[in-house]
């Protein structure tokens, strides 16, 4: 009789139950909080007469109190399970948006960002990611990069949300988007879970050829403890161009919307398409180059990835310079192909950590990782922030962002795997179940 680990079971694997589930809640978190929140930044300003610095500062207060709680959350899924961590950070979000919809002073814009971040991290594609990365290991990269769309998908919302706020004003959409966070996403972080240990289906629903159903299952679990990883030259690479990166690519999707409604003067609608644009771009780079992790090295093609966010932000500098209207045009070239490029990163950069650590320790890495990346995509909008209040153009900060975005590419491609770690740790993973 054929072994378990020999045969599928009937239907269709579980894992891509996981992958979707994963992606639905991506994509309820895109649309509310990562690119939702982004439409009415302008509004802040006008409405309270707050200094756009101030108020990009309010987004990047979101973007480090996730960072600074991502290693307590990777510990928690580590320790927990991903879809109880997931469903506490579903509860959490929803109540900081609809508190923030009650806000009528700065320190109350600081304080429920914070506890948004706090709440979005927590429910984040991070639980995802946990869960994905045990179901999958042939099929890691195109698993990873399916549930990623649901960014992208949530994306194309953007519009709707631009014109609600135009239409009933950001405070009651505000509260529509805590009822679909609540709603939407119990949901589907309901079917969030890790494989079972003698899950009936085989690993990435393929059959496998009959072995050591013990030894296969200890290397694919096996992992590098972070206290050992974070001393290693790859980790100090990696971490750095994460740095880098975040400073660009945060900066483009916290104040895209906003430059173009600035410098453009588009409607809450048409700026919300740019949206849809940036979104439907990073789908093209999810899927042309993150499907590539399973057959190229992660970091090689995250080096790919830094390029062409970086050649893109300094078109949208460009575009600002032209009086004839093609300036527009000029700047949507430049987002289309930045998107690419941060599209195909966010894939990449929870598989590159799989590939040169394990997944023993992911969610702990993980987190490691957001806290540490967050410094750049913290700092980035407010410096950009400071340049549009001195300036009143975009002009020098999308240039900045360039120069920075640029560090990581060398970055990437000197990070190479620690092969003698990999060797060392899975052994005492094949020793252990011994």
């Amino acid at each position: 009789m054929p072994s378990p680990s020999s045969r599928s079971s009937a239907g269709i694997y579980s894992g891509w139950f996981v992958v979707l589930a994963s992606g639905a809640t991506t994509a309820i978190a895109a649309a509310t909080v990562f690119y939702g929140m982004n439409t009415f930044l302008n509004d802040l300003i006008s409405e309270f007469g707050w200094a756009a610095w101030v108020t990009f500062a309010g987004s990047s207060v979101r973007t480090e109190v996730g960072g600074i709680s991502a290693p307590f959350v990777g510990w928690a899924i580590d320790k927990f399970g991903p879809r109880r961590v997931l469903i506490i950070g579903i509860g959490i979000t929803s109540l900081g948006l609809l508190l923030m919809s009650n806000m009528t002073e700065l320190w109350h814009f600081f304080l429920v960002m914070g506890l948004i971040s706090v709440g979005s991290s927590t429910a984040g594609n991070l639980c995802g990611f946990a869960a994905i990365v045990t179901w999958f290991e042939r099929k890691r990269a195109r698993a990873l990069t399916l549930s990623t769309l649901g960014g992208s998908l949530g994306g194309l919302l953007i519009p709707i949300v631009a014109i609600a706020v135009g239409e009933f004003g950001w405070r009651s959409t505000l509260q529509l988007l805590a009822l679909l966070v609540a709603t939407g996403g119990l949901t589907f972080g309901m079917f969030v879970r890790t494989r079972p240990d003698k899950h009936p289906q085989p690993i990435d629903g393929m059959a496998q050829p009959d072995t050591n159903v013990s030894a296969a299952t200890s290397l694919r679990n096996w992992g590098v403890p972070v206290s050992v990883a974070i001393r290693t030259r790859s980790f100090a690479l990696l971490m750095s161009a994460f740095v880098a990166n975040g400073f660009a690519m945060m900066s483009l999707l916290t104040l895209a919307f906003s430059y173009f409604e600035h410098e453009y003067g588009l409607t809450k609608g048409a700026a919300g398409l740019t949206i849809t644009v940036l979104t439907v771009s990073s789908i093209f780079g999810r899927i042309i180059l993150g499907f590539q992790g399973d057959r190229y090295q992660p970091a090689k093609l995250l080096g790919l990835c830094a390029i062409l966010l970086t050649l893109g932000l300094p078109l949208l500098s460009i575009g600002i310079l032209f009086a004839d209207g093609s300036g527009v045009w000029i700047a949507f070239a430049g987002l289309i192909i930045s998107a690419i490029g941060f599209g195909g990163s966010v894939p990449l950069r929870s598989l590159v950590i799989v590939d040169f650590y394990g997944t023993a320790s992911f969610g702990k890495l993980m987190g490691t990782e957001r806290f540490i990346s967050t410094i750049g995509g913290t700092i980035g909008p407010i410096l950009i922030g400071v340049s549009l209040d001195i300036t009143n153009h975009y002009t020098w900060g999308w240039f900045l962002t360039a120069a920075v975005g640029a560090l990581a590419i060398p970055l990437y491609f000197s990070a190479k795997r620690p092969e003698t770690l990999i060797d060392e740790y899975k052994a005492k993973a094949l020793v252990g179940q011994g």
